[in-house]
């Protein structure tokens, strides 16, 4: 995936009703305006429309809305 800038490869897995994303690669360049949020992901748990993204500790950083097609 992309964070909008920044080219990001990981695993996850499904364990119960949340989501556990591995530790992953990323580039790193340094683009004006672009929040590097997405790269504390630990985990993260679906609700309606919206992927809440939560850091190691199980702090919510940020939120993914789905994108209808």
């Amino acid at each position: 995936g992309t964070d909008g800038c920044n080219a990001i490869k990981t695993t996850w897995e499904v364990d119960g009703d949340k989501i556990l994303i591995s530790s992953f690669t990323t580039t790193q360049k340094a683009c004006a305006g672009v929040d590097t949020w997405l790269s504390k992901a630990s985990s993260a748990t679906v609700e309606g429309n919206v992927m809440k993204i939560a850091d190691a500790s199980g702090k919510v950083v940020g939120g993914l809305e789905k994108e209808d097609k």
